[in-house]
Formats: C-alpha cells, sequence, structure tokens
C-alpha cells in the first residue's frame, strides 16, 4: 500500500505483545487495538465515517436555522409569479 505523505509508515507502529495470564476478554481487546493501529484501510474509513457525520450535523444545523428564511423566500416568490400571470 502506497504511503502517504504526513502519515507514519507501518513499521513504526508499535505491536501489543499478549501476556500470558491476561483475561481473556483483555486479549481479544489488545489484539482489536493492534490491528486497527497497523490497518490504514480501516483509519481511512474512520476518517471518511467522522467526516460524514460532520457534514450531516452541519446541515441539520443550517436547515434548523434557515429553515424559516428559507420557507419565506420560497412563498414570496410563489406570491411574485402567481401575481404576474
Amino acid at each position: 500500500m502506497p504511503k502517504l505523505p504526513g502519515m507514519p509508515s507501518i513499521s513504526r507502529v508499535p505491536r501489543m505483545p499478549i501476556q500470558p495470564g491476561q483475561p481473556a476478554l483483555l486479549s481479544l481487546a489488545r489484539s482489536a487495538v493492534a490491528r486497527l493501529w497497523r490497518e490504514e484501510t480501516a483509519q481511512g474509513m474512520a476518517e471518511y465515517a467522522l467526516l460524514a457525520a460532520l457534514v450531516a450535523v452541519a446541515a441539520i444545523g443550517a436547515i434548523t436555522l434557515l429553515g424559516n428564511n428559507i420557507t419565506d423566500v420560497f412563498n414570496s416568490v410563489g406570491n411574485e409569479l402567481v401575481n404576474a400571470s
């Protein structure tokens, strides 16, 4: 996989060894975190998900704040079209 500018190389990501005697859930969690840390595709998908969530929040906020103003503009344009004919 090509290295992106500004991204650390995969070889510099520390490995998290599983110690004998650890609880199974902790071992599973540590290995899952280590795998996600190593995989750049998972990081890219998480970044896209955060970006999509940010765009959704911004769109909902804009619609909430400007909803009445936009309705008034469309109503005035509609009334002018009706009066013009």
